[in-house]
């Protein structure tokens, strides 16, 4: 190849017509030195320093490539002989070799002879093995050498890994739970954590050292015998100061496999399972060390859940969709015995936030938080509470409580001895009364944690649904089919039948349609689309999978309803009513907050225009193909389900589910399923405290006589659940 061919191939597109310019003025001499092009295109003002700089790197990286390529081979003996084949993936092939000079067993990699004839990836091949040779770090695979075969292609020498990738070791720790319902100690958690923590300082040095990855997954870390990691495959590696070479068109002219696991060779590259929003959009220009974060927040939730963050089996436009838009499967653990600890599940949540700016600010800092739940530390993605604060402090220093405890045991008896025996007597009825306050007092925040904990869980429990259902509203609407629904809207919907949970006939099979502006008619034909979806949000808000349609129909479920509302004012809502009020969604307030902000939006409980008692609807945006608002998804919580909730753990306890910020009254011990409180707390000292503490706490104070308030803030919306009781119910000596 001539130097003319090189310098053009190194420049981007918008600037090979001013070079070929260059080398035309310069026609009469004999062949310039590419250096010579780039600085007259630096002089005019073509290229600023950064271009300049990465077209002289990329020229020299050119140059080095074909000086290996010209390389004889060794006359003696070939440098490594195959033994056996390892693996293979999109680029090259990896082989089991014996290193004929040191006489040890190494794996081999080669490019594959189809994308050997291809320069661009020629040049990519050649700059793994460069990158990874350059990160020195004991979880990074060693690089022994680059030599040449016969046939030209490049090959490199690396250490042969003794084990199996973490994705066969999640695998194994999830078989072990299958079958066992335990794991043993080398697939425990805390050993899990320890080789996430692994990867994590493998890629805080290359990042370091301005490299990502870009290529993330358990399938690329291998595990080895010893309990050493190693991160691999680093063949999409980008050094964050020199752009990617050659124009978009060179990338894509090998055609990339379909599979959503598999890495992608194309604009977008990368494994769409594992890529951050920025990386399927293919904005390399704003990607950074928080990309390969975001990945690592993926693996973290599988190696803390034992089930990959997006499920398996989708295609690879729907799990692009996903990792555009950040969506996680529910995080709950594989097993049913298995138990995800709240400050992990902060953690995944702040390293694989849509935003990268919500994320953490470096990869160190994701392994610090990490750190801190192993050592029995509140983590930044999520401060402790009172309680926390108080259990942690005891379990960290359970010698200095215990030795207090045998001092105050101690001096009680030296007390009782002095005391006689009236004293005595006084002194174990006091402690008496008092143990007896103290453990009705647990009573009372036990009851206010657990109940907590189960208001969250149905609260989460929905938004998942909500999930599925907003995905499957936005692939029914992008498909493309536009024809006319099957039935007008206001006609009774096809399969109607009579229910005794809605009083009136009602289709679970077809949802109501309404047309509140002509320009939503032709989406009708994909909201008539949409009843099974609807349907099976619906009746998974039993949160039970034996739950049925005739129990919908007959009994009701949690969810209330079903509706997606599009914004060109197509409104499809089930069950489906034929004389359904036809107010317009685009003015209701989950509406509004659902296209104000992303993810989930609960609105504040009101009454159902349907007369199915007070609902609390959560909705969630549509995005449409191009990444613009397309409408909102909503499922209708029935108040009644939270207030199963509200028995008291004391005859005069009151129970309250409260806006932590406002103070405003959710739901209250008492209401009916119509009732709307929607007025302040009116305990000012509980409110202050909460304040204070919004994760759980309690208080003693006086309104009238003591009273005593224990609360448990919710993660899944910003409430808290309070209970309140008289003090004097806490004295089982009054």
């Amino acid at each position: 190849m001539s130097t003319k061919q090189t310098i053009l191939q190194t420049l981007s597109p918008v600037v090979r017509d001013d070079a070929e310019r260059v080398y035309d003025e310069m026609a009469g001499e004999a062949e310039p030195d590419p250096r010579e092009v780039l600085a007259i295109l630096r002089e005019r003002g073509i290229l600023d320093d950064d271009q300049l700089r990465s077209a002289v790197l990329a020229l020299e990286e050119t140059r080095r490539i074909d000086r290996v390529a010209r390389r004889p081979p060794a006359d003696d003996v070939e440098p490594y002989r195959v033994l056996g084949h390892l693996g293979a993936g999109a680029m090259g092939q990896v082989l089991l070799a014996r290193d004929n000079a040191l006489g040890r067993t190494v794996a081999v990699k080669r490019l594959l002879p189809h994308a050997a004839k291809r320069k661009s990836l020629t040049r990519r091949f050649y700059r793994e093995a460069q990158v990874t040779a350059q990160l020195d770090h004991p979880s990074i695979v060693p690089i022994h050498g680059l030599a040449r075969r016969e046939d030209g292609g490049l090959e490199y020498a690396m250490k042969l890994v003794r084990g199996h990738t973490l994705e066969d070791y999640l695998a194994d720790a999830l078989s072990q739970w299958r079958t066992k319902g335990a794991v043993d100690e080398d697939h425990a958690l805390p050993a899990r954590l320890e080789r996430f923590l692994h990867v994590c300082d493998a890629m805080a040095h290359a990042h370091d050292r301005s490299v990502l990855h870009r290529d993330l997954k358990p399938e690329n870390i291998m595990v080895g015998r010893y309990g050493e990691v190693l991160v691999m495959d680093w063949g999409l590696a980008k050094l964050l100061e020199v752009t990617d070479d050659g124009p978009p068109t060179e990338e894509t002219e090998l055609p990339p496999t379909r599979s959503s696991k598999g890495t992608q060779v194309g604009t977008v590259m990368g494994t769409p399972r594992y890529m951050s929003p920025e990386q399927s959009l293919g904005r390399v220009d704003i990607m950074d060390g928080r990309s390969d974060q975001y990945a690592l927040g993926l693996i973290l939730f599988e190696v803390v859940s034992l089930t990959p963050a997006i499920p398996v089996g989708m295609g690879l436009e729907d799990v692009l969709t996903w990792a555009e838009h950040a969506k996680k499967a529910p995080l709950r653990h594989a097993h049913r015995r298995g138990r995800i600890p709240r400050e992990l599940a902060a953690v995944i949540d702040k390293a694989t936030a849509r935003d990268p700016d919500h994320r953490y600010a470096s990869v160190e800092d994701l392994a610090d938080d990490v750190r801190r739940y192993m050592r029995d530390e509140a983590v930044l993605a999520r401060p402790d509470g009172i309680f926390q604060r108080l259990g942690r402090a005891v379990s960290r220093r359970r010698g200095t409580v215990l030795g207090l405890l045998v001092f105050l045991a101690f001096l009680v008896v030296c007390t009782g001895s002095t005391t006689g025996l009236l004293g005595m007597g006084a002194f174990q009825w006091q402690r008496a009364r008092s143990e007896a306050r103290e453990d009705a007092l647990l009573v009372v925040a036990q009851h206010a944690v657990r109940r907590g904990h189960a208001v969250d869980e149905t609260l989460y429990r929905f938004q998942g649904l909500l999930t599925g259902l907003s995905y499957s509203a936005e692939v029914q609407m992008a498909s493309g089919e536009r024809g006319p629904a099957a039935y007008a809207p206001g006609e009774l919907p096809p399969g109607s039948q009579h229910s005794e949970a809605y009083d009136g006939l009602i289709s679970l099979r077809s949802p109501d349609l309404q047309l509140l502006d002509k320009k939503g008619a032709d989406e009708l034909g994909n909201l008539a689309a949409m009843g099974p979806y609807m349907a099976r949000a619906l009746l998974h808000s039993a949160g039970d999978t034996e739950a049925t349609a005739t129990r919908l129909r007959d009994e009701g479920v949690p969810a209330a309803w079903a509706r997606v509302a599009t914004a060109r004012g197509a409104t499809g809502v089930l069950p489906g009513l034929a004389d359904a009020p036809s107010a317009d969604p685009r003015k209701q307030l989950w509406y509004k907050m659902a296209r104000k902000h992303t993810g989930p939006q609960w609105a504040p409980p009101q009454s159902d225009p349907r007369e199915q008692g007070s609902v609390m609807t959560v909705a969630r945006s549509l995005r449409a193909p191009g990444g613009g608002f397309a409408g909102v998804a909503a499922l209708d919580l029935r108040v009644q389900t939270l207030a199963e909730h509200l028995d008291p753990p004391t005859p005069e306890s009151s129970i309250y589910l409260i806006e932590r910020a406002k103070g405003r009254v959710v739901l209250a011990s008492g209401d009916t399923p119509t009732d709307i409180t929607g007025k302040n707390l009116e305990h000012a000292e509980v409110l202050e405290a909460l304040a204070a503490s919004p994760d759980s706490g309690f208080v003693e104070f006086y309104d009238g006589e003591w009273k005593f308030a224990a609360w448990s803030g919710l993660s899944a919306v910003p409430w808290a659940w309070v209970v309140v009781a008289p003090s004097s119910e806490l004295y089982a000596f009054e």
